[in-house]
């Protein structure tokens, strides 16, 4: 039986706050950073100059075409713009503008205010699981995820069974963080699991190798402008206990992260990520935003015991 709501978020801020006295993050400055096939720290791709934000990155049927969904206007979403496809037939060392369609069943996560707000700083969320049955024409059977939780990710780790990696908190405090919450019933119930994250490290992201370990992977927003970056953990059992965290890559500027990875065919990960400013760039800075991709080797960044 799920616990109540409020239950389950007493008990996520219990564990937060346990975590950041008694164990927190490893510090930037000693924490492995991932590596390639090499051996060596991956270099990122930049590409879609001009956009922002929220990429996210799939492996299409062929096996080999990366196809990444991003935000084309560099203004965080306070802009109109609209959404656009950049592909890549290379695993991902160049891209260009395309477009794709594809058809089946579809399962999302989304999140919307409680209610109205008067301060920015007032607004309380709520996520969701939302089922298409009809190829995305119309979406139903709304559960909740996250009772108090915003930008949401889930995966379908088969037989039922589902992970969701979901936000808390608005930001504004810095004091938002990330949750874990599984589902063993194909995403009809969800029940908190743990707390994945410290504070400002957020925006996260689930993706399952094909060795079925789970990959998590998120944003650093508690280092200095200009020394933020992606981390990543590893689970090898469903996401009952997870590694210690990994850097993937520092990126520079005001605003950027938002991690999305796929798995490609000869076993490396791309993780794809957006930044508001390019290397060399003022740190504070958000005049180039743009897209940018790196490829790193999953097993030499995570040994496998």
């Amino acid at each position: 039986m799920n616990q109540s709501p409020n239950d389950a978020v007493k008990r996520a801020s219990l564990l937060a706050l346990t975590a950041c006295l008694l164990a927190p993050l490893a510090a930037r400055s000693e924490m492995q950073y991932a590596v390639d096939r090499s051996g060596q720290r991956p270099v990122p791709v930049v590409t879609a100059p001009g956009h922002c934000a929220w990429p996210n990155l799939k492996l299409l049927c062929d096996g080999r075409t990366l196809a990444a969904l991003i935000f084309n206007d560099a203004s965080h979403g306070q802009h109109p713009g609209d959404i656009e496809c950049w592909l890549s037939g290379d695993g991902g060392a160049t891209w260009k503008f395309g477009s794709i369609a594809n058809n089946g069943d579809l399962c999302v996560s989304v999140y919307s205010t409680q209610g109205p707000w008067e301060k920015y700083e007032e607004r309380k969320f709520r996520s969701f699981l939302y089922r298409s049955k009809d190829d995305g024409k119309t979406w139903g059977e709304p559960v909740v995820i996250g009772p108090d939780s915003n930008e949401t990710t889930v995966l379908h780790l088969g037989n039922g069974r589902w992970l969701a990696s979901a936000r808390i908190g608005s930001g504004v405090e810095k004091k938002d963080r990330l949750l874990l919450f599984a589902s063993a019933d194909d995403g009809r119930t969800w029940a908190f699991k743990r707390t994945m994250t410290g504070f400002q490290r957020v925006t996260g992201h689930l993706a399952r190798l094909r060795d079925g370990w789970v990959l998590f992977s998120y944003g650093d927003g508690a280092s200095d402008f200009g020394k933020k970056g992606l981390e990543a953990m590893m689970s090898a059992d469903g996401g009952e206990t997870w590694s210690a965290p990994v850097r993937l890559i520092d990126w520079n500027g005001l605003d950027g992260g938002y991690p999305s990875s796929v798995q490609r065919g000869d076993g490396q990960v791309v993780t794809a990520y957006y930044a508001s400013a390019l290397p060399g760039d003022p740190p504070n800075s958000y005049k180039n935003y743009h897209m940018a991709v790196i490829v790193w080797d999953p097993e030499r960044t995570f040994p496998r015991k």
